[in-house]
């Protein structure tokens, strides 16, 4: 069984096959900050996870992080009516509570836990009469906001622990 793993990873890798985590997940890259997000939607809080994960590797305040807690709220709401009551645009807020535990920067002291709030808005078009149009442009606004706000929290924490 484990011959054929081996042969079966051997092929794929021979055709350029990569897997789907990427390379700062892989243990003994970077330290691991303990992400805990809650969030009424998983795919939400995924994203989030995932792009807060790689600002905070990227910015180097991986090292100096052991957790950052996550309570996320997004609100829809539909804008600009036309004249057959239908929307043509929404907005998405989404507010972010975080609390950070810095990680020891000497045995026996712990430091004190520190946090904020964040908010980000970002629009997105009704296209009338096409559904998966809409739907793609939700989806792109969605990923945008999550991505908005990863970032705006990972620039809080490097300040505040630089």
């Amino acid at each position: 069984m484990i011959f054929r793993r081996t042969l079966l990873l051997a092929v794929l890798g021979a055709c350029g096959y990569r897997g789907d985590v990427p390379a700062q997940r892989v243990p003994g890259r970077a330290p691991q900050v303990g992400l805990t997000v809650a969030a009424r939607s998983e795919r939400q809080a995924q994203l989030l996870r995932d792009y807060l994960d790689a600002a905070l590797t990227s910015s180097g305040a991986a090292d100096r992080i052991a957790g950052v807690a996550l309570r996320l709220e997004v609100n829809s709401q539909q804008l600009m009516i036309r004249r057959d009551e239908t929307p043509s645009r929404g907005r998405l807020t989404a507010t972010a509570q975080y609390v950070v535990a810095p990680r020891p920067t000497a045995p026996g002291v712990e430091p004190p836990q520190f946090g904020g709030y964040v908010r980000s808005t970002e629009g997105y078009n009704f296209v009338q009469g096409e559904y998966f149009a809409t739907d793609s442009s939700r989806e792109a606004a969605e990923q945008r906001l999550m991505r908005e706000v990863a970032d705006q929290i990972a620039r809080r924490i490097v300040a505040r622990t630089f």
